[in-house]
């Protein structure tokens, strides 16, 4: 069924443009200064860092790429001006980014999982080449997921809208649908899940710290024969757990978590709105009205713009880096 839009109105319009300009320059300058601060400072090329990197490329390339050909789509009331294998392209560059983003997520999370359960192995074993290898395997993995499937669903008899973009596969109810619980729901319960199991490990080991603490101030003196076993555990449990027992270093475990956590809720709050629409519409394709869903897919890649601001506020190290490259560049200025 084909659906008639009439062009927006002028305030409309101009409204739209300037918030779509505003997370279009965001997305592209902001991920660009995190992409020159890694590069150009050797200490923040972590392992933990190369996934940001990895995450503010994806940003940058959906800023240059999905958000310009969909901007010019959504200001001219829908109308699709470019030949339809573009449309065909961008949907496919579009999901293959956006899945990088998911897969990225997940990633993070459980890097910071495995160095809070097992740091000594983590240190031996995550190393920048693994990070690497990771990174590769995810870009596979998303490509994967939605490169061919544009090309097994399109066929020769497949009636394309004129002046429509839209993914030829949406017609598909049951692999839409699985798509949108494999793409979202799985990934976020895993999230859900490792960022509670962070949380949990990071107030266990504080707590047993606390509690060793106050048991070694019970002992006053030359142990006895009768407390000297429970005194070595204390000993034993502070030496476990030293890389909290300074107040800096639970602060820090504590602050990583609920950076990460931060991370986790804006995926959220910007991805969930998306997902919930699409699959409603694709359950039902006459239930959300077109600009309901154009919305919603701007909400989610507003989620490019923020990230930049929250690897600011996440790390000393980016914020520094910001501040340098900012100075720098009104220093040149005349």
């Amino acid at each position: 069924m084909t659906m008639i839009y009439s062009e927006f109105p002028t305030y409309a319009l101009v409204f739209a443009g300037l918030v779509i300009t505003c997370i279009v320059v965001g997305a592209i300058l902001g991920n660009s200064f995190v992409i020159l601060a890694f590069i150009r400072d050797e200490k923040l090329r972590t392992v933990y860092n190369m996934y940001l990197f990895n995450l503010a490329l994806t940003d940058l390339l959906l800023g240059c790429i999905s958000m310009p050909l969909f901007a010019v789509y959504t200001l001219n009331s829908y109308r699709w001006i470019m030949h339809r294998y573009v449309c065909t392209l961008f949907m496919t560059v579009n999901e293959i980014l956006c899945c990088e983003v998911v897969i990225m997520m997940v990633i993070l999370s459980w890097d910071r999982l495995k160095l809070l359960t097992q740091k000594l192995e983590y240190m031996q074993q995550q190393t920048v080449r693994r990070a690497v290898i990771k990174i590769c395997i995810s870009w596979i993995l998303s490509f994967l997921v939605h490169g061919p499937v544009h090309f097994v669903f399109h066929s020769s008899d497949h009636e394309h809208m004129e002046h429509k973009c839209s993914a030829v596969y949406h017609e598909h109810k049951l692999y839409s649908s699985i798509l949108t619980v494999i793409q979202f729901t799985v990934p976020f319960a895993c999230l859900c899940v490792i960022n509670s199991l962070i949380f949990k490990k990071v107030r266990t080991r504080i707590k047993r710290r606390e509690t060793a603490r106050n048991r070694m101030n019970g002992y006053h003196g030359v142990p006895s024969s009768n407390n000297l076993t429970a005194l070595t555990a204390v000993v034993d449990e502070l030496t476990n757990t030293r890389s909290l027992t300074k107040a800096s270093g639970a602060k820090r475990a504590l602050r990583t978590a609920k950076n990460l956590a931060l991370l986790v809720f804006v995926f959220f709050v910007t991805w969930a709105p998306y997902s919930i629409t699409y699959f409603v519409d694709t359950v039902c394709t006459t239930c959300v009205n077109e600009h309901v869903t154009t919305v919603m897919l701007w909400v989610l890649w507003s989620k490019s713009a923020m990230n930049p601001f929250l690897y600011n506020y996440m790390s000393p190290g980016f914020k520094e880096n910001f501040k340098a490259m900012v100075k720098c560049h009104c220093k040149r200025k005349p």
